[in-house]
């Protein structure tokens, strides 16, 4: 029996649906109830594969179930804990996976040397790298008023960081595996479309498809995150009372074409509204 389908069997056993189980976790991990859709819902990401227990959960798991709180970890998937861990994971896979990433920062790859092998080491092999700068170019024409040029100034310098990362990602990676597993988008907005400000925002999104068959595929959301109290990489919705999967659509909806040629062709394209690929 694969280990995410042994906490179904545990459960059954003490005649417990996943809500009630979903409740009770909750009763001892944080002393408050939550809805019957969320505690349903929580359980049966555990049960699926898509996410795995915290410490504490593990723990109130161990107490409700009668077992032992190191043969339940062992029942779930290991989730990456940083970049390097979640590319490096994706490169040594089987199964051919596309990154979708949004590139509203300076890219981290561009100076963690663990995050640049684990890319090119992808990108020499089944993993597609898609980057998304999201800044308009028309927007040094269409900003005006107090701030404007410093906000400019901002996106031109974010693009510096991400062409240049680019271009270093495009040197090392095999010829032969350029066209298909690697592209640069930018957004292909004129006249009104254009004018809408992004913030540089330090918080960056990205998309994980991975494909096990042709009509079988995972999908995962992470951001990115950076401030004085943290720094790193985090699966969305994993522990969190906001649901994953609006979130998921949304950003499957924002990094759009791409990711849908991508699942049926398993290779990149060129400009696909509303993106352009960028060429030398």
């Amino acid at each position: 029996m694969p280990e995410e389908h042994k906490l179904a069997s545990a459960r059954a056993h003490l005649a417990l649906s996943q809500k009630e189980l979903g409740k009770q976790i909750a009763s001892r991990t944080t002393g408050r109830d939550i809805t019957d859709k969320y505690a349903q819902k929580k359980v049966s990401y555990w049960e699926s594969g898509q996410a795995r227990p915290s410490l504490a959960e593990v723990a109130a798991l161990s107490e409700i179930l009668k077992k032992p709180a190191d043969e339940i970890e062992g029942w779930f998937p290991k989730l990456p804990s940083s970049a390097a861990d979640l590319f490096t994971q994706l490169a040594q896979s089987e199964h051919p996976s596309l990154i979708s990433a949004c590139y509203s920062g300076k890219p981290r790859a561009a100076f963690d040397r663990d995050v640049l092998d684990s890319l090119v080491e992808g990108l020499s092999g089944k993993v597609a790298l898609a980057m998304y700068f999201p800044f308009p170019s028309a927007f040094d024409q269409s900003i005006t008023g107090e701030g404007a040029e410093d906000l400019y100034d901002i996106y031109k310098e974010i693009w510096r960081s991400v062409r240049s990362h680019y271009e270093d990602l495009f040197a090392k990676c095999p010829s032969a595996k350029r066209e298909t597993n690697l592209a640069l988008y930018r957004p292909d907005l004129c006249g009104n479309k254009a004018n809408v400000l992004i913030p540089p925002a330090s918080s960056r999104y990205t998309l994980i498809v991975q494909y096990s068959s042709p009509d079988q595929y995972t999908k995962t959301l992470y951001i990115w995150v950076e401030s004085q109290e943290i720094e790193g990489l985090y699966r969305v919705g994993t522990f969190s009372v906001q649901e994953a999967q609006p979130q998921l659509v949304a950003w499957q909806a924002y990094f759009g074409g791409a990711v849908r040629h991508w699942m049926a062709n398993l290779s990149l394209p060129g400009s696909v509204a509303p993106w352009a690929k960028f060429v030398e």
